[in-house]
This record gives C-alpha cells, sequence and structure tokens, in this order.
C-alpha cells in the first residue's frame, strides 16, 4: 500500500498541471525559451555541420514552436487518469476525507485508475520528454529496463543460498 501511496504522490506531483516541478511546468519553461531548442543552437552546441543525420532530421521533423507545445500540453490534458490522480491524492493519501477513511474501496467507483491509465501517461511522458531532450542535445531515452531479469536472478541466488544455509545447520 505504501508504494502505491508514493506513486499516487508523485504522479499526480509530475502531472499536476499548477505543479512547480512537474510536466507542465517545464513544458512552460519550454514555450518560452524555445529558441533554446532551435536547429541552429542544437548545431552549435553539439558541433554539428549542417549536412549532419541528426540536424536532417530535425530540420524534416520541424522546430519547436509554442503550436507544438500546447499539442503536448492538451495531450497530456486528455489523460484520463489525471481526475483521478487528484481525488485519490487530496481525498486519500495525502490527506484523509471522511468519506475515504473507513471506505477506502470507494476510491475505486470514485476515481478509478487501471494499470492501462498509467500506461498510457507513462507513454505520453517519455515521448514528451525524448522530444526535447533530442531537440536539446540529440540524445533520446529508453524507457524499458535493460535487465528486467535480474531481480529474477537475485532472488533464485538468495533462495539457493537460504538452501545451503538450512542445510548446513540441518548436518
Amino acid at each position: 500500500m505504501s508504494v502505491f501511496t508514493a506513486i499516487i504522490l508523485w504522479a499526480d506531483k509530475l502531472l499536476d498541471e499548477k505543479g512547480q516541478r512537474g510536466i507542465f511546468d517545464f513544458l512552460k519553461f519550454v514555450e518560452t525559451n524555445t529558441h533554446i531548442l532551435s536547429i541552429e543552437m542544437l548545431k552549435c552546441r553539439r558541433n554539428f555541420p549542417d549536412n549532419h543525420w541528426v540536424i536532417k532530421g530535425r530540420r524534416k521533423a520541424g522546430e519547436i514552436t509554442a503550436r507544438r507545445v500546447a499539442k503536448d500540453r492538451e495531450r497530456l490534458k486528455s489523460l484520463g487518469c489525471l481526475k483521478s490522480l487528484k481525488t485519490r491524492r487530496n481525498r486519500y493519501h495525502a490527506h484523509f476525507d471522511k468519506k475515504y477513511f473507513f471506505e477506502p474501496e470507494r476510491l475505486a467507483s470514485d476515481a478509478p485508475i487501471a494499470l492501462r491509465d498509467f500506461r498510457k501517461a507513462v507513454k505520453a511522458l517519455w515521448t514528451i520528454v525524448n522530444k526535447y531532450s533530442a531537440a536539446y542535445d540529440s540524445k533520446s531515452y529508453e524507457s524499458t529496463a535493460a535487465n528486467i531479469t535480474d531481480l529474477d536472478h537475485i532472488l533464485r541466488t538468495l533462495r539457493e543460498h537460504h538452501k545451503l544455509q538450512m542445510k548446513q545447520y540441518a548436518d
């Protein structure tokens, strides 16, 4: 439950339209500083020649404009989980509302959130952040774990170690 509470609190912070350190604040910064993300600034920052494949790709994609930022803002606003995140944060996870204190299961019907909602939000965030990261320094990031089975390996190793210890005590 504590992990879920942390997810709700931080997801709301990140996706709060009026937040001071979230994605909407970041988009405000981008919108007022589009010149930093211009193709010419990227060329200077990375010392790319005009015919570099990154510059060609950026020209094809087009400059970052206030209009493009506004579209990203609208994409985020359309995420179905925003209202539910806010309700869950404000009425249960950060502050207790008497309506939900003794019946937290009511949140499921009053402020539903499905795993697909989180996945959609994460995909939107990765797409947006990568767009502006690529515009700034031509770097983008992968959102999937490179070694997703590492935890399985660690747990299996610990289990085997535990079995060996138990066997030693039995002998």
